[in-house]
């Protein structure tokens, strides 16, 4: 049987031609196929981990799918073979109590919402609990090695001027700990914070007796970080009864204190920045067969971690120029006329 990236080009010459018994020869046989092939791409609850990807092939295949449940995506996300550009392969599962669920790649990330426009992906933040009893706990808080995507990222708009993308931090909340991020790829500690519950002050015993807990910040601003480790340790003394501790990586911008201590809350989210990494910049990217921005008024932009280093460069962002907007990685993306943005 033939593959589907082979069926595509005969499929609009053969609607175009008079309708023929589907059992009259071999050109019956090939439309039943075909339409087999059509019932067969349309049926949901299909998990795929390892997927091939494309990256020059338009217009993409008919059979792509552009949602999971609630949630909307376009090119360069997709799911089925052939729909998406590497690295960007999403999985949407199935389930029975609830609405299908949309991960990045293999299924470990669940993302809550793609916003296209501004090049991020909403995920249900991170989170590590320790118990009461647990003195010590070393676990992966997020691991994007090798992924084209970035939880500190920025762009690069002109000469010098840069915008930030993301505002992720990290919380950690509960009773006298000492946590510590540290970077997989080099096993070194890029940042850590200390909370401890004062109990010796009546006014934060009365404050902190609705929270039971006390709360430190670390903020996500290091060099060329994609895959973070924490450690929470409990300190040797504890000025107030034993707590468990949370850490949680999540949206600042979007998000405040009170939010991450409300258990009740289920739409606190995390945001990563996409970016293409078959290149360095748009200066490498541009006039070469992988270069992404394809629309046309689509404009390049470099993509960078900081703008204290002179090499930061870790790939390149597309986006509609002033006055268009749509999917600048697609040909004809960047429809307008519209007021900039």
């Amino acid at each position: 049987m033939l593959k589907p990236q082979e069926l595509l080009p005969s499929i609009t010459p053969m609607w175009k031609r008079k309708m023929v018994g589907l059992g009259e020869g071999r050109g019956g046989m090939g439309l039943v196929k075909i339409l087999l092939f059509l019932l067969a791409s349309t049926s949901t609850g299909s998990i795929r981990t390892e997927s091939r990807s494309t990256n020059t092939t338009f217009p993409l295949p008919f059979f792509c799918r552009k949602s999971c449940g609630s949630i909307s995506f376009g090119y360069p996300f997709g799911i089925d073979d052939g729909c998406f550009r590497t690295g960007f392969n999403l999985t949407c599962r199935n389930h029975s109590t609830s609405s299908p669920r949309l991960f990045l790649g293999d299924g470990t990330i669940e993302v809550t919402r793609i916003h296209m426009n501004q090049g991020l992906v909403y995920i249900k933040p991170p989170t590590i609990n320790m118990g009461v009893d647990d003195e010590f706990i070393s676990t992966s808080l997020i691991d994007l090695d090798n992924w084209p995507y970035s939880f500190k990222l920025k762009e690069q708009m002109a000469r010098n001027s840069y915008q930030e993308l993301t505002s992720n931090r990290v919380y950690v909340v509960g009773c006298s700990a000492i946590a510590r991020l540290v970077d997989l790829t080099t096993n070194k500690t890029i940042s850590n914070c200390l909370s401890i519950c004062a109990a010796n002050d009546s006014s934060l015993n009365s404050f902190w007796s609705d929270i039971n807990n006390i709360n430190c910040t670390m903020d996500l601003y290091f060099k060329n970080s994609n895959a973070l480790e924490i450690q929470l340790n409990r300190i040797g003394f504890h000025l107030v009864n034993n707590s468990s501790i949370k850490a949680i990586m999540f949206d600042a911008e979007n998000h405040d204190l009170v939010e991450i201590l409300n258990e009740s809350r289920t739409n606190v989210e995390a945001t990563l920045a996409w970016y293409m990494n078959d290149h360095l910049s748009c200066e490498e990217a541009m006039n070469t067969d992988t270069y992404a921005c394809l629309s046309q008024n689509s404009l390049c932009y470099d993509a960078v971690y900081d703008t204290f280093y002179s090499s930061n460069n870790i790939g390149y962002l597309c986006r509609c120029s002033a006055s268009y907007q749509g999917n600048p990685y697609v040909p004809n993306g960047c429809q307008g006329n519209f007021p900039p943005l």
